[in-house]
Protein backbone atom coordinates (compact mmCIF):
# COMPACT_ATOMS: atom_id res chain seq x y z
CA UNK A 1 0.00 0.00 0.00
CA UNK A 2 1.02 3.55 -0.56
CA UNK A 3 2.91 4.82 1.72
CA UNK A 4 3.06 1.25 3.88
CA UNK A 5 1.66 0.80 7.69
CA UNK A 6 2.12 4.66 8.00
CA UNK A 7 -0.35 5.32 6.14
CA UNK A 8 -2.87 2.35 7.31
CA UNK A 9 -5.86 4.27 8.75
CA UNK A 10 -8.11 0.78 8.31
CA UNK A 11 -9.02 -2.20 10.68
CA UNK A 12 -6.16 -4.13 12.68
CA UNK A 13 -6.88 -7.79 13.80
CA UNK A 14 -7.49 -8.34 16.98
CA UNK A 15 -7.33 -11.10 19.51
CA UNK A 16 -6.11 -14.25 19.90
CA UNK A 17 -5.00 -16.63 16.54
CA UNK A 18 -7.13 -18.84 17.85
CA UNK A 19 -10.09 -15.80 17.29
CA UNK A 20 -10.56 -16.90 13.55
CA UNK A 21 -11.70 -20.35 14.61
CA UNK A 22 -14.93 -20.03 16.53
CA UNK A 23 -16.98 -21.66 13.91
CA UNK A 24 -14.82 -24.32 13.45
CA UNK A 25 -14.16 -25.16 16.91
CA UNK A 26 -17.00 -27.88 17.01
CA UNK A 27 -15.74 -29.28 13.68
CA UNK A 28 -14.48 -32.82 14.40
CA UNK A 29 -12.87 -33.91 11.48
CA UNK A 30 -12.27 -32.46 7.67
CA UNK A 31 -15.90 -33.42 6.07
CA UNK A 32 -17.53 -30.92 9.20
CA UNK A 33 -14.66 -28.24 8.22
CA UNK A 34 -15.44 -28.31 4.84
CA UNK A 35 -19.23 -27.60 5.51
CA UNK A 36 -18.54 -24.85 7.62
CA UNK A 37 -16.04 -23.42 5.27
CA UNK A 38 -18.87 -24.21 2.38
CA UNK A 39 -21.43 -22.57 4.40
CA UNK A 40 -19.04 -19.54 5.06
CA UNK A 41 -18.28 -19.78 0.98
CA UNK A 42 -22.01 -18.98 0.12
CA UNK A 43 -22.44 -16.27 2.36
CA UNK A 44 -19.32 -14.42 0.79
CA UNK A 45 -20.55 -14.98 -2.48
CA UNK A 46 -23.62 -13.67 -1.83
CA UNK A 47 -22.15 -10.94 0.39
CA UNK A 48 -19.93 -9.25 -2.57
CA UNK A 49 -22.75 -9.65 -4.94
CA UNK A 50 -24.61 -7.43 -2.59
CA UNK A 51 -21.88 -4.74 -2.32
CA UNK A 52 -20.97 -4.88 -5.73
CA UNK A 53 -24.76 -3.49 -5.69
CA UNK A 54 -23.67 -0.71 -3.41
CA UNK A 55 -21.02 0.40 -5.07
CA UNK A 56 -20.49 3.19 -7.10
CA UNK A 57 -17.03 3.19 -8.69
CA UNK A 58 -17.49 0.74 -11.78
CA UNK A 59 -14.05 -1.08 -11.12
CA UNK A 60 -14.69 -1.54 -7.38
CA UNK A 61 -18.08 -3.49 -8.54
CA UNK A 62 -15.98 -5.20 -11.66
CA UNK A 63 -13.70 -6.53 -8.49
CA UNK A 64 -16.89 -7.82 -6.26
CA UNK A 65 -18.45 -9.71 -8.92
CA UNK A 66 -15.30 -10.97 -10.06
CA UNK A 67 -14.53 -12.39 -6.38
CA UNK A 68 -18.37 -13.66 -6.12
CA UNK A 69 -17.42 -16.34 -8.81
CA UNK A 70 -13.96 -17.19 -7.53
CA UNK A 71 -16.31 -17.91 -3.97
CA UNK A 72 -18.26 -20.37 -6.29
CA UNK A 73 -15.22 -22.01 -7.09
CA UNK A 74 -14.32 -22.26 -3.39
CA UNK A 75 -17.48 -23.61 -3.01
CA UNK A 76 -17.21 -26.41 -5.73
CA UNK A 77 -13.64 -27.24 -4.09
CA UNK A 78 -14.79 -27.78 -1.07
CA UNK A 79 -18.05 -29.82 -1.56
CA UNK A 80 -15.61 -32.63 -3.32
CA UNK A 81 -13.76 -32.64 -0.25
CA UNK A 82 -16.89 -32.92 1.53
CA UNK A 83 -17.98 -36.12 -0.34
CA UNK A 84 -14.45 -37.80 -0.46
CA UNK A 85 -14.18 -37.49 3.44
CA UNK A 86 -17.77 -38.40 4.13
CA UNK A 87 -19.21 -40.10 1.28
CA UNK A 88 -22.32 -37.84 1.64
CA UNK A 89 -24.07 -36.59 -1.43
CA UNK A 90 -25.91 -32.82 -1.79
CA UNK A 91 -24.99 -29.65 0.01
CA UNK A 92 -23.55 -29.94 3.29
CA UNK A 93 -26.08 -29.03 6.38
CA UNK A 94 -25.67 -25.80 7.76
CA UNK A 95 -24.18 -25.65 10.79
CA UNK A 96 -24.89 -24.90 14.40
CA UNK A 97 -27.44 -21.67 14.81
CA UNK A 98 -26.89 -18.00 14.38
CA UNK A 99 -26.79 -15.60 11.44
CA UNK A 100 -25.16 -16.16 8.35
CA UNK A 101 -20.94 -15.72 8.64
CA UNK A 102 -18.96 -14.67 6.35
CA UNK A 103 -15.76 -16.53 5.59
CA UNK A 104 -14.05 -13.54 7.04
CA UNK A 105 -15.78 -14.62 10.98
CA UNK A 106 -18.50 -11.51 10.59
CA UNK A 107 -22.00 -11.34 10.57
CA UNK A 108 -23.01 -11.25 6.96
CA UNK A 109 -26.53 -9.40 7.65
CA UNK A 110 -24.46 -6.67 9.98
CA UNK A 111 -21.66 -5.89 7.74
CA UNK A 112 -24.24 -5.38 5.08
CA UNK A 113 -26.40 -3.15 6.81
CA UNK A 114 -22.98 -1.25 7.75
CA UNK A 115 -21.73 -1.01 4.25
CA UNK A 116 -25.04 0.53 3.07
CA UNK A 117 -24.13 4.40 2.16
CA UNK A 118 -20.19 3.74 2.68
CA UNK A 119 -17.75 4.54 -0.47
CA UNK A 120 -16.18 2.07 -2.04
CA UNK A 121 -13.01 3.31 -0.28
CA UNK A 122 -14.68 2.35 2.93
CA UNK A 123 -15.91 -1.01 2.04
CA UNK A 124 -12.80 -2.29 0.35
CA UNK A 125 -11.37 -1.78 3.85
CA UNK A 126 -13.77 -4.01 5.03
CA UNK A 127 -13.29 -6.56 2.55
CA UNK A 128 -9.53 -6.53 2.57
CA UNK A 129 -10.02 -7.29 7.00
CA UNK A 130 -12.39 -10.15 5.37
CA UNK A 131 -9.86 -11.92 3.12
CA UNK A 132 -6.78 -12.02 5.42
CA UNK A 133 -9.13 -13.70 7.77
CA UNK A 134 -10.28 -15.84 5.43
CA UNK A 135 -6.58 -16.42 4.46
CA UNK A 136 -5.10 -16.98 7.78
CA UNK A 137 -8.40 -18.92 8.54
CA UNK A 138 -7.59 -21.88 6.12
CA UNK A 139 -4.21 -21.91 7.21
CA UNK A 140 -5.03 -22.62 10.81
CA UNK A 141 -7.80 -25.65 9.03
CA UNK A 142 -4.49 -26.73 7.05
CA UNK A 143 -2.63 -27.41 10.57
CA UNK A 144 -5.80 -29.07 12.17
CA UNK A 145 -6.80 -31.85 9.77
CA UNK A 146 -4.73 -35.31 9.03
CA UNK A 147 -5.00 -36.22 5.85
CA UNK A 148 -3.15 -34.71 3.11
CA UNK A 149 -5.57 -34.56 0.46
CA UNK A 150 -7.43 -32.06 2.54
CA UNK A 151 -4.10 -30.28 3.69
CA UNK A 152 -3.81 -29.88 0.32
CA UNK A 153 -7.09 -28.47 -0.49
CA UNK A 154 -7.28 -26.01 2.58
CA UNK A 155 -3.77 -24.84 1.38
CA UNK A 156 -4.79 -23.95 -1.99
CA UNK A 157 -8.03 -22.22 -1.17
CA UNK A 158 -5.79 -20.04 1.42
CA UNK A 159 -3.40 -19.08 -1.42
CA UNK A 160 -6.32 -17.91 -3.18
CA UNK A 161 -7.58 -16.32 -0.11
CA UNK A 162 -4.37 -14.68 -0.58
CA UNK A 163 -4.38 -13.76 -4.03
CA UNK A 164 -7.79 -11.82 -3.57
CA UNK A 165 -6.32 -9.82 -0.99
CA UNK A 166 -3.22 -8.80 -3.54
CA UNK A 167 -5.90 -7.94 -6.15
CA UNK A 168 -7.71 -5.41 -3.18
CA UNK A 169 -4.83 -3.98 -2.06
CA UNK A 170 -4.09 -2.95 -5.62
CA UNK A 171 -7.00 -1.17 -6.07
CA UNK A 172 -6.59 0.33 -2.42
CA UNK A 173 -3.25 1.63 -3.63
CA UNK A 174 -4.76 2.96 -6.53
CA UNK A 175 -7.46 4.51 -4.67
CA UNK A 176 -5.13 5.87 -2.22
CA UNK A 177 -2.78 7.22 -5.45
CA UNK A 178 -5.46 9.02 -7.06
CA UNK A 179 -6.73 10.86 -3.86
CA UNK A 180 -2.80 11.76 -3.07
CA UNK A 181 -2.77 12.78 -6.82
CA UNK A 182 -5.65 14.79 -6.19
CA UNK A 183 -4.60 16.79 -3.32
CA UNK A 184 -1.45 17.82 -4.48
Amino acid sequence: MAGGIHAWEGLVADGPPEAGLSRFEAARDAGEMAAVAWHMEENTRKFYLALSGLVSDPAASDLLEDLAMVEEKHKSTLMELYRNVTGLQGEPESPGEGPPVLEGGQDMEQTLRWAEGRDHEEILHVTIALETNAYDRYLKMADRVEDPESKRIFRTISGEERDHLARMTQMMDKILQADYEYRE
